[in-house]
């Protein structure tokens, strides 16, 4: 479930981290690369490869890196239910 009140930040491409916190239950705030299966994920809202949901809360340029080792130019909430 989205929980504001516990989000773990992961700006830095660190994968496991991000599936870590995801385990635990909490919400995650993620960098990425917006590139083709990423654009799909964030039109659907729902990764199946992660089980977690997604929704884009900022976009720009240099926002981190992402979990592929790219620059990321979007910023995610992602949860799981």
């Amino acid at each position: 479930m989205k929980d504001l009140n516990n989000v773990v930040k992961v700006y830095d491409g660190n994968m496991e981290a991000f599936m870590n916190a995801l385990n635990e239950g909490k919400t995650v705030e993620v960098a990425l690369e917006k590139g083709p299966k990423m654009t799909k994920t964030l039109e659907t809202g729902f990764s199946e490869y992660m089980n977690a949901h997604f929704e884009v809360i900022k976009e720009g340029e240099n926002l981190g890196t992402c979990g592929c080792g790219k620059p990321a130019d979007t910023i995610c909430l992602a949860w799981r239910d």
